[in-house]
């Protein structure tokens, strides 16, 4: 009885059709005899697939198995972000068991940082209690520095209870050498500090600026209420009144008093701000007696004594 054949019967046919071939292949490169050649019009014989080889490609065609390496390649990890070059001599540092959010390691090229940032920025790091015991050690360490970023901090761990006069010191050297000084007081606020500064390497001023609308009223609110009983309501008031600031200054103390909200105490330092100067009065104190004191030297001995007046004044 003639019945139809299956899938196992194909595949076992097609098994013996190649070994038949690979035979024949065989024995005609034993013999040495060339292959028939095949009459001209027609083809020679191709192999045919077995069921299981057209059953994969019939699965996963050239397309599918492109799209799989596209997806493959879309997800692979993205190349590591850049890590906080840290020099050797700050191995032991608690800093660096505290430094989570960005990668740091390890290396000698660091121009005589103990961290570089980025290019354009790097950092020296010091213990106040150290400073206080090698006064000399940062002077050194400035000087030691031979690539000079665009940015450079002396990162200050305010370790001792005496801190007032030493970090005074500290910040002058720094200025010196044209560095900026940033305090922290724990070795974690030192870490989110150096965290900080490598995540914004490259990202420009305006994140960090405060965002305003531009609006005269927003920038009128931002100025007045530096006056301590002055709020944002008060701000409104006037400028509902009066319209501007100069109508603000010039207004009488009657005038102001009439707006609602606004009290004796608020309208005294109101006036109180807009008629001060802007140099405090001790600091004018202490260049008027340097002038004084200075009335009988050379025109430079006399600037250079003022100068000194008012960096005493501000110390105090």
């Amino acid at each position: 009885m003639w019945r139809l054949p299956t899938a196992s019967d194909l595949r076992a046919a097609a098994q013996k059709r190649q070994r038949t071939d690979l035979f024949a292949a065989s024995q005609s490169s034993t013999s040495g005899a060339p292959s028939p050649t095949p009459p001209v019009g027609t083809h020679p014989a191709q192999p045919r697939p077995c069921a299981h080889t057209a059953a994969n490609a019939s699965r996963n065609p050239p397309s599918a198995q492109t799209s799989h390496t596209a997806r493959h390649l879309a997800a692979a990890p993205p190349p590591a972000a850049p890590a906080i070059l840290v020099s050797p001599r700050q191995q032991g540092n608690p800093v660096l068991r505290s430094i989570r959010n960005v990668p740091w390691q390890f290396g000698d090229h660091t121009n005589g940082a103990d961290y570089v940032l980025s290019e354009s920025c790097s950092a020296l790091f010091l213990s106040l209690r150290y400073h206080l015991l090698h006064p000399g050690y940062l002077l050194r360490r400035l000087r030691e520095m031979t690539a000079q970023p665009s940015l450079r901090v002396v990162l200050l761990l305010v370790d001792s209870e005496d801190a007032e006069k030493a970090v005074l010191e500290v910040t002058r050297i720094a200025c010196a050498h044209e560095c900026t000084a940033v305090l922290a007081w724990s070795s974690q606020e030192a870490a989110r500090y150096l965290e900080t500064l490598r995540a914004y390497a490259k990202k420009p001023a305006d994140l960090i600026k405060e965002r305003s609308d531009g609006a005269f009223l927003s920038q009128l609110a931002d100025c007045l209420t530096t006056v301590r009983p002055l709020n944002k309501t008060d701000v409104a008031t006037l400028h509902a009144n009066f319209g501007s600031l100069r109508a603000m200054m010039q207004a009488t103390p009657e005038e102001l008093a009439m707006c609602p909200g606004l009290g004796e105490r608020k309208v005294s330092k109101l006036l109180d701000a807009f008629v001060e100067p802007f140099v405090p009065s001790r600091v004018r104190r202490a260049v008027h007696e340097a002038q004084r004191s200075a009335e009988g030297q050379p025109a430079a001995e006399g600037v250079r004594a003022a100068a000194e007046g008012v960096h005493a004044s501000r110390s105090a």
